[in-house]
């Protein structure tokens, strides 16, 4: 499979990027209405952030078909790293490394999983943004922004272990979510070259098909032709020839009947048919003969001396006449 097939194979669903927009918006606007309620434990500030993002993924909901045909992989990128930048001011707003909402990361890079996006730089856009955030408020450069983001920054030895372990557990989701993707990408590749293999395999027997069934048509074509030709041949031989002629006749007749098997070979695979051995009278079969047929289908025949003398040519030898079917 080529670059181009196997991108149309695992590229991500247009409607569905589309409905995710729709549903991230309204989840950022709902977030954003948190403004209003009396005892909202965090700041507007956050309420902000949640608006930005409504205001993003509804402007990405309306225009997408334009923004799609022209940005089809890098609008979704756009749209995670705007999300993984807006959610540092969240979780710098929420707390820092105590925040609650450090598990929006996670999220970001399950989605781009599921959805088949490869994005490379999300993962350490997320892991920096939350060491600068996290990091700036342990070194006082940012203010924390509760009293037990100050708790957790005081301690600095627990502060780093925390900020540690949230970044590698940024880096083992983004690692088993590629895993998955790769694995599955793999099985995608797999299927379609065993799709492709049948579909040849197909081709060449219909194609083989269609010469047997060709070649059986024309064996069947040829054989009212070389029945006249056997035919005429065995009734030449019966008549009084010279050495040479009979040896003309002979070898003429050798030939014919290997084209015959030839054709029979062909077209055995056809309809079958069975007949049984029937005594022919040469002196009635002469006097009254029936239409040219193909000999090499005979099975066998009982040769008898002609009651009558209707002959012209003294009978002298027994000759293989075809049996009728």
């Amino acid at each position: 499979m080529n670059g181009d097939d196997f991108s149309r194979v695992i590229s991500p669903d247009p409607a569905l990027l589309r409905r995710q927009a729709l549903l991230s918006c309204l989840a950022a606007f709902g977030t954003s209405l948190l403004y209003f309620v009396a005892d909202f434990p965090y700041t507007e500030k956050i309420a902000l952030m949640a608006l930005i993002a409504a205001v993003i993924y509804g402007v990405f909901y309306v225009f997408f078909k334009p923004i799609h045909a022209r940005f089809a992989r890098s609008s979704a990128a756009f749209l995670s790293g705007a999300a993984v930048i807006l959610l540092a001011f969240v979780v710098h707003f929420s707390g820092g490394v105590a925040s609650p909402f450090v598990f929006l990361y996670f999220c970001i890079l399950i989605s781009e999983a599921v959805y088949g996006l490869e994005n490379p730089v999300t993962l350490p856009l997320a892991a920096g943004t939350y060491f600068l955030v996290c990091v700036g408020e342990c070194a006082g450069l940012l203010a924390p922004a509760n009293p037990w983001a100050a708790a957790v920054c005081a301690n600095k030895l627990f502060a780093g272990i925390l900020i540690g372990t949230t970044i590698t557990f940024m880096w083992i989701t983004r690692y088993i979510t590629g895993l998955i993707l790769k694995t599955l990408r793999a099985s995608l590749e797999r299927e379609h070259e065993e799709k492709d293999t049948l579909i040849k395999k197909f081709s060449e027997l219909n194609s083989t098909a269609q010469i047997g069934v060709l070649a059986h048509r024309i064996a069947h074509d040829l054989r009212g032709p070389m029945a006249a030709i056997s035919g005429y041949i065995q009734i030449e031989m019966l008549k009084q020839k010279d050495k040479q002629e009979a040896a003309t006749l002979a070898e003429l007749d050798d030939v014919v009947n290997g084209m015959a098997e030839s054709l029979q070979g062909i077209a055995r695979f056809g309809r079958a048919s069975h007949s049984e051995p029937e005594k022919v009278v040469l002196a009635e079969f002469m006097d009254n003969p029936p239409g040219p047929t193909w000999r090499p289908w005979c099975r066998a025949t009982t040769c008898s001396r002609p009651a009558s003398t209707s002959l012209r040519t003294p009978w002298k030898r027994c000759a293989t006449i075809p049996t009728l079917r």
